[in-house]
Formats: C-alpha cells, structure tokens, sequence
C-alpha cells in the first residue's frame, strides 16, 4: 500500500512539474514559498515597515513579533491598512515621509523598504533614517524594482526613479553608515 501511494505521487509530480509552481499557486497562494521566512523573526523585536502601503508585510509579521511600526504617507492607504489590520493590536500605523520617519531613533530591530525607494526624490535619505531608526546590529531589507526604461510608470503610478542598479543602492546605503551591503 505504502509502494502504490509513492508511486502515485511520484506519477504526481512527473505529470505536474512544468507546471508545479503555478497549481502550488492556485492551491495554497502565491506567498507560500516565501511564508516560512517569518519563522527568521524574533518574538521581541519590533520591526518597520517603511512605506508599508496597504499593509501586506505588515499584516504577515505582526503574528512573529512583538511591534510592527508602519508608516506611510498617504493616507488612503494608511485607513486601508488600519483595517486590514483591525486583528493584529501590534500592528502601529503612523502617517509621515519616509525622508523623516515618525520613529524614535534606535528603536528598531529590522526596517523593510519593499517596493517604495523608486517613490522618493533622495532615496539616500530615507536609507540614513532607516540607519538613525535602527538598533545596534539591526538589519534593513530593501527590496526594490532593478534599472528599466518603463518611463510611462512616472506618467501611471508616480514612481520619480526608473528602478536602481544594485551597485547605486549599495553606494548610499554605504554613505548611510550601513555595513556589511549585500
């Protein structure tokens, strides 16, 4: 019996595999891959979420942590976070520029910029706030869109960068006082 069931899902996954990401998808979302990183946060530290927009790294933290601070400047999306949030207490939104973060210096453990460095006219500031926000030891996460040519995005959605090479964000978060660039 044993046999038959791993030969029907080794059948399984030899019919699926060019397509495996895809049904991984549909049956269990598209973050499933990436939700066992949480498991790499501690219960003490409070976290950032810097240009948190509607709140979706915010929302799939707050369980592993004990704070999540999120800022953002809009305010629709703020409400629109507030209540994505309504069932995480841990979740503090705060209005403000990501140029002058509302967030007391030395008060956070790690600071994720996802997706927001292309929004601001000097991405090397929001970087030294991020650095003047963080602890001793504590970490930033950037996660932005590479250099493109897409000038229709200034037009559409507002974006003031057309992405950034690895090396130029590197270059300011060295001249931000950040070690250890990767």
């Amino acid at each position: 019996v044993l046999e038959r069931r791993r030969e029907r899902s080794g059948a399984f996954f030899s019919d699926v595999a060019g397509n495996w990401d895809a049904h991984r998808e549909e049956m269990f979302g598209e973050t499933a891959a990436l939700l066992p990183f949480v498991a790499l946060l501690e219960r003490d530290w409070v976290i950032a979420d810097l240009g948190a927009g509607t709140g979706a790294l915010a929302t799939r933290a707050a369980p592993f942590v004990q704070q999540v601070i999120v800022v953002d400047g809009s305010v629709a999306m703020l409400e629109s976070l507030v209540t994505r949030a309504a069932d995480h207490a841990n979740v503090e939104a705060r209005r403000g520029e990501l140029e002058a973060l509302p967030i007391e210096t030395s008060s956070v453990d790690v600071a994720f910029l996802v997706l927001a460095l292309h929004y601001v006219v000097e991405p090397w500031t929001v970087l030294g706030e991020a650095y003047r926000v963080l602890k001793h030891g504590g970490r930033l996460i950037v996660v932005d869109m590479r250099e493109h040519d897409r000038e229709e995005y200034r037009a559409d959605m507002g974006h003031v960068w057309l992405g950034f090479s690895p090396a130029q964000v590197a270059s300011w978060a060295r001249r931000a006082s950040f070690g250890n660039v990767v």
